[in-house]
């Protein structure tokens, strides 16, 4: 749910600031609208106005969960011409933050926490299952969109977050056939990682070995990890 005031203050940080759209902080709340402050503190947006690039910088850094959300911000109609969320699909505003925000010549920040994300057990977010996936497909498209555009940080971001993201789906693939469809045709997809260096700059050769077999052979990585615990 939002603050009474969320689109006015919004409105008229896009208005001052000539921007195509107005961003804010929001805070985690339990169903019984309590705030669960763990969650709330080091709130990241900070009053500004940033242009595509500076805004993508916060996408793919700590906090990128309050830049990617679609529900703390404000947008121009017109951004919206051409693109549309997916149907369907778990995650569906990371295959449209970066298409979205490249459309933006300024970005309104707004510190203030207007919007309230209610934690609820049992929600379609806090489940894990062969639909937590499409975030791959989300990541994928970040990486060619980024390629094409010459996007370092948001190249090197979708690499090194798919990398991260087929660990915990590994765990997924057992005794789920689906599940195991699905990760397989995300690995054949993303066997370009095999061959990103810049991503992994400043990782050790161990990360970058342990990360690349898990495109190649999950489960060798898999044990490899056990074995690196020992």
């Amino acid at each position: 749910y939002v603050s009474v005031d969320f689109c006015e203050i919004l409105l008229q940080a896009i208005i001052n600031e000539k921007a195509d759209m107005a961003i804010c902080n929001f805070l985690s709340v339990d169903e019984n609208y309590n705030s669960i402050q763990e969650n709330n503190t080091n709130l990241p947006i900070k009053n500004s106005c940033v242009n595509a690039d500076e805004f993508m910088k916060g996408y793919c850094g700590e906090f990128g969960w309050y830049y990617v959300i679609a529900c703390n911000k404000l947008y121009k109609k017109s951004l919206f011409n051409s693109l549309r969320y997916p149907i369907g699909k778990q995650h569906e505003d990371a295959f449209l933050i970066h298409r979205l925000t490249y459309q933006c010549n300024k970005i309104a920040c707004v510190q203030y926490p207007l919007y309230y994300y209610v934690q609820r057990k049992g929600s379609i977010m806090s489940q894990i299952s062969v639909r937590n996936m499409d975030l791959g497909d989300a990541l994928l498209d970040q990486y060619w969109f980024a390629k094409k555009n010459k996007h370092s940080v948001l190249k090197n971001y979708a690499v090194r977050r798919l990398s991260y993201e087929f660990e915990k789906w590994r765990d997924l693939i057992i005794d789920d056939r689906m599940a195991e469809q699905k990760f397989n045709e995300l690995r054949k997809k993303a066997f370009f990682l095999l061959y990103e260096k810049s991503a992994w700059e400043g990782y050790t050769f161990h990360s970058k070995v342990y990360y690349k077999l898990e495109i190649i052979c999950p489960r060798f990585a898999k044990i490899l990890r056990t074995l690196r615990h020992l």
